[in-house]
């Protein structure tokens, strides 16, 4: 008779929340909601490409295009202060900051 591998025990009852892969879900540090039309209309005026901007802003191509389709409303404040420096305004302008209460 072969003796047969038991897995160990866990070490603590918490179980990770499933992430998810968009970033929509709920954050404890807070999220930027983009101001859409003043996002499109920066963009537009840069003239930057989706794919010029992303690489500018070094985000991924998706949270672009995401964005301007409005399929993405919010990002996190790092990726929205990173996609205004590319557009060269203030965040404020293109983003309306908020923060999570703590669950």
């Amino acid at each position: 008779m072969t003796a047969t591998a038991t897995r160990p025990a866990p070490t603590s009852s918490r179980r990770r929340k499933p992430k998810d892969p968009l970033g929509r879900g709920p954050s404890t540090t807070g999220h930027a909601r983009v101001r859409f039309a003043e996002f499109e209309a920066q963009v537009e005026f840069v003239g930057l490409s989706n794919s010029e901007l992303a690489r500018s802003a070094e985000v991924s191509r998706t949270i672009v295009v995401n964005l301007l389709s409005g399929y993405r409303e919010t990002v996190r404040p790092e990726t929205a202060a990173r996609l205004s420096k590319a557009l060269g305004v203030s965040t404020r302008m293109l983003f309306e900051l908020a923060v999570n209460p703590a669950s």
